[in-house]
């Protein structure tokens, strides 16, 4: 692979990482391959990060032609980092509303793993059960059902979801109160 050689839907690193990264992955499958890469190119960010946020929290901003794949690592560091990522939960959260599908189910995970911190997104997490993306509505669920007593005050508005036109929709609601158990009875009345 040449200096500054791109591989398709794969972020801008140094022509060396990518070559031990693509050396890894043996599968011939270009749609496999790319996969791999993003995923070993997390690590080697996160790697990168070495625990520290503020790298991580200056890639959200990327306006790059790849921003979307940099913000999404970035996302993924900082859900990794946990409770150093905490006070930054309202810039994860302005993820939420971003135009990929990629980025708004990274969010999603990351605040998913914020316990308190993430408990004033709940309501913008909770909307994205009715997200276009099949995936950002799965990764909802999940992080719903991660946040437990953090969302509980949110039942009421999952289970108005219960009677959504989108057997989807209606079937994570189900998914994500069930998540909830007892922390939702007193909100679902």
């Amino acid at each position: 692979m040449m200096s500054g050689a791109r591989t398709a839907n794969v972020p801008s690193l140094p022509a060396e990482i990518w070559k031990i990264v693509l050396e890894q992955i043996p599968c011939d499958r270009e749609g496999v391959r790319t996969h791999a890469a993003f995923a070993l190119a997390s690590k080697f960010f996160l790697k990168v990060a070495g625990g520290r946020v503020g790298m991580a929290l200056r890639a959200l901003e990327s306006h790059e032609e790849d921003g979307d794949m940099i913000i999404t690592f970035a996302l993924r560091t900082l859900s990794a980092l946990r409770a150093h990522a905490a006070p930054h939960a309202p810039a994860i959260a302005e993820r939420l509303e971003h135009e990929e599908e990629r980025v708004r189910r990274a969010a999603v995970r990351a605040l998913s793993v914020l316990g308190e911190h993430a408990a004033p997104h709940v309501a913008t997490i909770v909307r994205r059960l009715e997200d276009e993306d099949e995936k950002v509505r799965r990764a909802a669920v999940e992080a719903i059902g991660d946040l437990r007593e953090h969302a509980a005050p949110h039942a009421a508005a999952i289970a108005e979801r219960l009677e959504h036109e989108d057997v989807d929709v209606r079937c994570a609601a189900l998914r994500a109160l069930g998540d909830l158990g007892e922390h939702a009875v007193p909100h679902a009345a």
